[in-house]
């Protein structure tokens, strides 16, 4: 078995939430260590370093099997000194745009690094995201190219200009000029965010950083909308701590206003329903939680046991969550009807599969 059941779910969540002690740890079995680091490893989730902080303790560490704590501190240790390393590389590449005339902003992860208020204790992290205004696109292309980055993918559309990379690096950096893909980027529009930002003066480095309040909105829109785990019924739990870790600097009267205004209030609800059970966060909105997000949290759940959103549900369910109203407002912009909605949907998939194999697909018991 090397999938997470219910039962590793449930575990998880009581580790994660505080409603761990010696003997839960003492009743988790060997198969069960294993499926409950599987999940946690998870590109979406990145729990290791949580695990670690909750159960190396001097209360826990005793209890844990020998495997699982050399695991855990291995892995936090990795992280910790390749985290470092990323920061040096942020240091260089902020320095070598700052030589250009330009001041970028630092997004997700990069932003978490150089600012320990927004960040996650042993925040695990992908690439190092940059944002620069969309005039000086090719002056900060050409500025990092002058220090050795090369870029892998030059995007002629969308959000991001090149990832680029040199020899030695330990990761790509993600230049952007947006923060999202089209048709989301009025949800975050750079140029609003760069001018809510705070300017900071580093050891003669400048950089912008979002503020806190846009850090989170950026969490939550690029995990549920842009990767994206709503549209996908998928569980981001990486996501959801992050806004555990921040919930007493937002304003989640101004998060709601926003998520009402654009029609991301399922979305929204969902990433604080994975908050509240994994990691037992209080209801920060001033309602509760619609039908639509509590059925896609608990759809989701499934689809993180599964690994196939169609697992388990019957042909008509499965039309029903195909055409599902808010799954395709996040896939196409909630400011467009139903039926364009439709329309753009049946067009890709036939596109993509062919009419008879698209009929197969679609009613396949």
């Amino acid at each position: 078995m090397n999938s997470p059941t219910y039962r590793t779910l449930e575990q998880l969540t009581a580790i994660l939430s505080g409603r761990v002690d010696g003997k839960l740890i003492r009743s988790i079995s060997d198969e069960d260590w294993f499926l409950i680091i599987l999940l946690s490893n998870r590109d979406r989730h990145r729990l290791i370093p949580a695990l670690y902080i909750i159960l190396c303790t001097e209360e826990f560490s005793a209890d844990l099997p020998d495997d699982v704590r050399s695991y855990l501190t291995l892995a936090m240790e990795l992280n910790e000194e390749r985290n470092v390393a990323l920061r040096h590389e942020i240091e260089q590449a902020v320095s070598a745009l700052n030589a250009a005339a330009i001041i970028p902003m630092l997004l997700k992860g990069a932003a978490a690094i150089m600012d320990q208020r927004r960040g996650l204790a042993g925040r695990m992290i992908g690439d190092i995201d940059i944002l620069v205004p969309e005039g000086q696109s090719a002056d900060a292309l050409a500025a990092l190219r002058r220090v050795g980055f090369e870029p892998l993918i030059q995007i002629a559309a969308g959000h991001t200009i090149a990832d680029l990379t040199r020899p030695g690096n330990h990761a790509c950096i993600d230049l952007h000029w947006e923060l999202l893909d089209p048709p989301f980027q009025k949800l975050l529009p750079a140029a609003e965010v760069f001018a809510r930002a705070e300017q900071t003066d580093s050891s003669s480095l400048r950089f912008r950083l979002p503020s806190l309040q846009d850090h989170a909105l950026h969490s939550l829109i690029h995990a549920q909308v842009h990767d994206p785990g709503y549209y996908s019924r998928h569980l981001c739990l990486g996501m959801a701590r992050e806004l555990v870790a921040l919930q007493k600097v937002i304003n989640w009267d101004a998060i709601e206003r926003w998520a009402e205004a654009y029609q991301m209030r399922a979305v929204l609800e969902a990433a604080l329903l994975a908050a509240q059970q994994f990691f037992g966060m209080q209801w920060p909105l001033s309602r509760p939680p619609t039908q639509t997000a509590i059925q896609h949290h608990k759809r989701a759940c499934e689809v993180e046991i599964s690994g196939r959103w169609d697992v388990g549900i019957s042909r008509g369910a499965r039309l029903r969550e195909v055409f599902a109203p808010d799954r395709l407002a996040v896939r196409f912009g909630a400011d467009r009807w139903y039926v364009t909605h439709l329309l753009q949907l049946c067009s890709q998939a036939v596109r993509r599969h062919g009419l008879r194999k698209l009929y197969g697909r679609l009613t396949a018991s």
